[in-house]
């Protein structure tokens, strides 16, 4: 939300590269730092540990293609349309760890989707899509892997733990 906002001027001015590595140098700190003083520290299990590198892997490729949507397209359309990811990680929770959804929740994805495609459409041209956009479509599908994936690393490590380790490990990778 807000933070998106803040990322455009050091995208166009630094580059991508650089503007995701002070946003990771700054939340890997903080993260570190809510651990210290609200958690105890968590060794991840083995199988724990497989499941933090999926996440870490496809959290740096997902924000890797959000920072480069950012710096090709409009902000104004590339946010919104990168936010469709809620949509595959409904899909992903209702596959695969068993939720359900009632009939408002598929409702309100199946609105999410119909404004996602208007917001990514070139000014009225249905055949030519914003700039941008291609990064923003490996977003919305990292992005959804990336939030299914947080939900059993949170029951097992708690929040605070598994923020630092993953933005810690994106952080390494990129």
């Amino acid at each position: 939300g807000g933070s998106n906002a803040l990322i455009k001027n050091p995208i166009k001015n630094h580059g991508v590269f650089s503007a995701i590595t002070f946003s990771y140098v700054f939340t890997t700190i903080l993260s570190f730092l809510a651990v210290v003083f609200f958690s105890t520290i968590i060794i991840p299990t083995a199988n724990t540990l497989l499941l933090l590198l999926a996440a870490i892997f496809v959290g740096a490729i997902a924000i890797l293609s959000f920072f480069m949507a950012v710096n090709e397209g409009e902000l104004s359309i590339v946010a919104p349309f990168a936010n469709l990811s809620a949509v595959v990680t409904i899909i992903i929770s209702i596959l695969f760890l068993g939720e359900s959804l009632g009939f408002l929740q598929i409702f309100g994805a199946a609105i999410l989707i119909f404004f996602g495609i208007i917001i990514a459409i070139n000014k009225g041209d249905i055949k030519n899509f914003e700039k941008g956009i291609f990064y923003a479509s490996a977003t919305i599908i990292g992005w959804g892997i990336y939030y299914s994936l947080l939900k059993p690393l949170i029951a097992e490590l708690g929040a605070y733990n598994t923020t630092f380790y993953i933005e810690s490990g994106i952080f390494l990778i990129i």
